[in-house]
């Protein structure tokens, strides 16, 4: 009897568990080996039951995105990894180092807006992705984001922007061109850009 679809891609997320396993059991001591093995374990789980919900592109996002995120990544989290010097030193000439230091370990319920989405102006019309935010002041908190804007929008100057919150709208499923892009986020998984581990490390809600 030929196999279904969805029985093919259980058997082949099973036979990417083998190597995995190996992979990290050689290449990180025991403890963090078992440790991370264990997550991956529920991380799978999870993923399967929602898997087989959304149509085949989707599904090939989801995967990708989960392969790049939990696996793809080990090595650079165990690493520390730290954004290259490019990016700090475009980050320190537009002034974004400062504030972009600090590690948010919550997102609070003021931040409508994460890390890797596409957001466009309301009366300017540039589009751009977060890759940060911050409150104005203690007092009135207001989120601020920083946007790194799409090149297309060739009236701007500078490829990074500050805006305030009721200065922006979501816009569902985009992807924008910069050639800084590839430093902040490792692939857009359909829906927003996935930060890179060194941002992700100040960010751990978004």
């Amino acid at each position: 009897m030929p196999w279904r679809y969805r029985e093919i891609i259980q058997f082949g997320i099973l036979l990417l568990c083998v190597p995995l396993q190996y992979y990290l059991t050689n290449s990180l001591n025991l403890d963090e080996s078992a440790s991370h093995v264990l997550k991956i374990v529920k991380d799978l789980q999870n993923f399967k039951n929602s898997f087989f919900q959304i149509s085949i592109k989707q599904q090939w996002l989801k995967f990708l995105s989960w392969f790049v995120i939990n696996v793809l990544d080990i090595r650079e989290n165990e690493s520390d990894e730290s954004p290259a010097l490019e990016v700090f030193q475009f980050r320190k000439k537009l002034g974004l180092l400062q504030k972009s230091e600090k590690i948010h370990f919550d997102h609070p319920k003021e931040v409508l807006y994460k890390v890797g989405q596409v957001v466009e102006h309301i009366t300017d019309g540039y589009k751009g992705v977060i890759v940060d935010w911050f409150f104005d002041n203690e007092v009135t908190k207001i989120p601020v984001y920083y946007l790194l804007l799409h090149q297309i929008d060739t009236n701007l100057v500078l490829p990074v922007k500050e805006v305030s919150q009721n200065q922006i709208y979501l816009l569902d499923k985009a992807k924008i061109v910069n050639t800084h892009l590839r430093n902040y986020f490792s692939l857009h998984d359909g829906t927003k850009y996935i930060p890179r581990p060194w941002l992700r490390k100040l960010y751990h809600k978004d």
